[in-house]
């Protein structure tokens, strides 16, 4: 997240805390007093979500103390209490000097952090000479006379295979590949993802490698799934079709790794400042405050808020105005001049689930989060919520895909693939999309259980004379946080794709 998407949360804090001394200098009639009334209230104030997220479902002797209705008025009594206590105390120069210290202790932590993140130098790309030789040796090369067709690489986050919706989401999807494919795609039906996870996912495909190959740092050994990025942000594909003579342009996408704002063009809503002045929502990290502290009481009673707060409170706006506008964009990149190499990341049907079969908004009563979703706790809810999302998606692609087609000047390359299935399912979790409208007869080279991989393998090989052998296509069962780069082979869970 950008810093300043912490401003506003700076500010509040601050009035809060002059608001609070100010109220208690004229009841105490005494800044000191009212200054350690004020620190007593920030703490509460500020540790309330972590506690109740700590203590939430807790039970002792049978009895479910982790509920707001227990927690709440426990801490307005401790409140009144240190109140009562620091009226009646005549010296306090002592305490005051206890909480000064410990006030600049506790902020000498999190500023070091920040401070030595800043500084630290950035990861250095340390490709392998396999890697460099396809940079600077093996580098495709534009036949003469060849045309430079625009090429649109489109990830929907989590969108799992046709055979997968169907056994567990009760989900019939041959519609929108019968779709695809009368409008002439190629849609790989046993395709799997290289990685059940974004990061490494993408690494892989923009790459045409697996990590490994890129570089000896990404090896099993190391734990950072963090030092993959760079290879994300400064990859292969893209550094290829530039000297091709592409133009890179990316749309911002709400996950940092695929946000490309190097470039050459990048397009964005609204610029971070003018969201932050513009009092248009609360933004991601807003709403993560508020869900580690006594804001959080909003969520829980947000039904009796008037609508325009409910909207007001609500990161999900901004999250579903991002991929609105992604898809709008979609819409009409065909009539920017190219040749141009386009990627968009959508965030989504990956939850949190914002849209109805229809496009419809779904109202959300938790805090903003792109990972354990609090309002899909029950597969069932998932079930529901991921087919809705996916029915619209369908349609939007539909759209879009024509679109990208009748309004090019040539026929495009488009391919529409998931990054990864759907970690509910684990069996499943390889399970994508896998789609290629490759003009002419650019599908020779596909095959059914290509994986993202080779995709741009098989594009460079056809259109630009490349000379890449095609990679075995191996997909890995790993944990991103304790084993990102190791690999557990996963043999595909369909019988029939084996």
């Amino acid at each position: 997240m950008p810093p300043v998407n912490s401003i506003r949360t700076i500010l509040v804090s601050i009035i809060l805390a002059a608001l609070v001394a100010g109220i208690f200098r004229v009841i105490l009639r005494n800044w000191t007093k009212a200054a350690l009334v004020s620190t007593s209230f920030l703490i509460l104030f500020y540790s309330y979500g972590h506690i109740y997220n700590l203590i939430q479902n807790h039970t002792l002797f049978r009895f479910n103390f982790g509920r707001h209705r227990f927690l709440f008025p426990l801490f307005i009594l401790v409140f009144i209490v240190l109140v009562v206590w620091v009226s009646r105390r005549r010296e306090l120069s002592g305490v005051t000097s206890a909480l000064n210290l410990i006030g600049m202790l506790a902020l000498i932590f999190p500023l070091y952090q920040i401070v030595s993140f800043e500084v630290k130098p950035s990861i250095q790309i340390g490709w392998t000479p396999e890697a460099r030789l396809l940079v600077d040796v093996a580098n495709p090369d534009l036949p003469p006379g060849a045309s430079q067709p625009d090429i649109y690489y489109i990830i929907l986050d989590t969108y799992t295979r046709a055979d997968t919706l169907s056994e567990f989401f009760s989900y019939d999807n041959t519609s929108f590949i019968s779709e695809l494919e009368s409008r002439g795609f190629y849609v790989a039906g046993c395709s799997q993802s290289n990685y059940p996870f974004t990061a490494l996912s993408l690494a892989s495909s923009l790459n045409f490698n697996y990590p490994q190959t890129l570089s000896a740092h990404l090896s099993p050994d190391n734990k950072k799934i963090s030092d993959v990025y760079p290879y994300i942000y400064n990859n292969l594909l893209a550094y290829t079709l530039h000297r091709l003579g592409y133009r890179f342009e990316a749309i911002e996408s709400g996950y940092s790794p695929t946000e490309f704002k190097n470039a050459d063009v990048y397009y964005s809503p609204t610029d971070e400042w003018q969201r932050v002045l513009a009092g248009d929502g609360i933004n991601s990290f807003e709403s993560m405050e508020l869900n580690t502290s006594a804001g959080m009481l909003f969520y829980e009673f947000n039904s009796y808020l008037p609508p325009a707060m409910q909207k007001f409170l609500s990161a999900y706006v901004l999250h579903r105005e991002r991929i609105l506008y992604e898809l709008s964009l979609l819409d009409h990149m065909a009539e920017v001049p190219g040749p141009k190499f386009v990627f968009v990341h959508i965030l989504a049907p990956h939850n949190p689930f914002v849209f109805g079969p229809n496009g419809e908004p779904i109202e959300r009563k938790t805090a903003f989060t792109l990972n354990d979703d609090r309002e899909v706790v029950s597969m069932q809810d998932y079930i529901s919520g991921y087919r809705d999302q996916v029915t619209y998606l369908n349609q939007r692609m539909l759209s879009i895909v024509d679109a990208l087609i009748q309004d090019s000047n040539q026929p495009p390359i488009i391919i529409i693939q998931g990054d990864h299935g759907t970690p509910r399912i684990a069996e499943w979790d390889d399970t994508i999309l896998n789609a290629y409208y490759l003009p002419g007869d650019g599908e020779a080279q596909l095959y059914q259980t290509i994986s993202p991989v080779n995709t741009f393998r098989v594009v460079l090989n056809h259109y630009f004379g490349g000379k890449q052998s095609l990679l075995p296509d191996q997909s890995c069962n790993n944990d991103p946080d304790s084993d990102p780069y190791g690999c557990t082979p996963v043999v595909d869970p369909n019988p029939q794709c084996r």
